[in-house]
């Protein structure tokens, strides 16, 4: 389908509605959970500003796929203490059911700055314990794991952890979902040697992975196309661009083109679209669809009131902001 007539009967749907549905088999989301310390830095690069929050790449996901109504473990080590108390609130507040191992670690730590526009120009995550914890025998034996329908994670993870997972969903006849979580583990995903149903990034991560110069969608979805290890889908984010979804075998990829959004920084909006897209899998949507609905979640998300108590709930879409239809972006070489 090139064009989704009905596009406006997923974007202009709430979470809210959506959590009235019933619930589906779970999707187990395996990661850490990090105290973010976010500097932001005005046009003279002094500080203007520092904000304190519960962060995480794998949380975020987490807590947005329990607010698309979908049934959501995560899958963590133990928390303990008021950070402990913190997390379990917000994962209850938004519907996710915590599943912690055994093993007690403290948070992890994620230091950023960033610029006037909101874009990371550097970093700093140190989650030794929390990461080398989540080992492959922690994991084969937690039970969520074995009556997952999706298993999801991110490249913050051990190579070994990462193998285990997706040869755990293999084995349970589940998927397996990756989504890159820093170009600092970009390098990892090459190492990895167990196929998976998708993997996600950014262009830059993409750039990084392959070490190729391309620039036209069709260069890029070639590229995305040719990732070790094998893909059966590859989830492109473009920033002010769009997104590009890649399937392998098929002929064309999807591209969703967006409309530009003024004084917003992107930032999250790649994690919204990949829970979005999952979320509307999960719902038997078709993936055009699905694509739509999660490019529409990331919008919602990024024109969010900043002001409000909760990021993630009642995310709407007017008509005004609908997106433009999907595109079929044609593939020379089919992989």
């Amino acid at each position: 389908m090139e064009r989704l007539s009905s596009l406006s009967a997923f974007v202009a749907v709430s979470m809210e509605k959506q959590i009235q549905e019933s619930y589906l088999p779970p999707v187990a989301v395996v990661g850490t959970v990090a105290l973010d310390i976010l500097h932001f830095w005005n046009e003279v690069r002094t500080t203007q500003r520092v904000r304190i929050e519960i962060g995480g790449v794998c949380k975020h996901v987490a807590c947005l796929l329990g607010n698309l109504n979908v049934a959501t473990y995560f899958i963590t080590t133990r928390f303990t203490g008021e950070l402990g108390t913190s997390l379990g609130d917000l994962l209850q507040l938004n519907q996710v059911t915590w599943l912690p191992l055994v093993t007690e670690a403290p948070f992890a730590l994620f230091e950023a700055h960033l610029d006037a526009q909101a874009n990371v120009f550097d970093e700093t995550f140190i989650a030794d314990e929390s990461l080398d914890a989540l080992t492959p025998s922690a994991l084969q034996a937690h039970a969520a794991l074995a009556g997952s329908k999706i298993i999801v994670s991110c490249t913050n993870l051990s190579t070994d952890a990462l193998d285990c997972l997706a040869d755990m969903a293999d084995t349970r006849k589940a998927r397996f979902w990756l989504l890159s979580s820093s170009a600092l583990d970009t390098p990892k995903i090459a190492q990895l040697e167990r196929p998976l149903d998708l993997l996600a990034m950014n262009l830059d991560e993409l750039h990084l992975l392959c070490g190729d110069s391309f620039d036209t969608l069709a260069e890029i979805s070639a590229a995305a196309l040719r990732t070790k290890p094998m893909a059966n889908k590859v989830l492109v984010t473009l920033g002010s661009r769009g997104a590009l979804l890649c399937q392998r075998g098929a002929d064309h990829a999807l591209f969703q083109p967006v409309k530009p959004i003024a004084n917003r920084s992107p930032i999250g909006g790649g994690d919204v679209l990949f829970a979005g897209l999952l979320a509307a899998k999960m719902r038997g949507q078709e993936w055009d669809e699905a694509f739509a609905f999660g490019s529409a979640c990331a919008r919602a998300y990024l024109l969010r009131d900043r002001n409000s108590p909760t990021l993630y709930a009642n995310l709407v879409l007017s008509a005004s902001d609908r997106l433009p239809p999907l595109e079929r972006i044609v593939l020379d070489n089919v992989t």
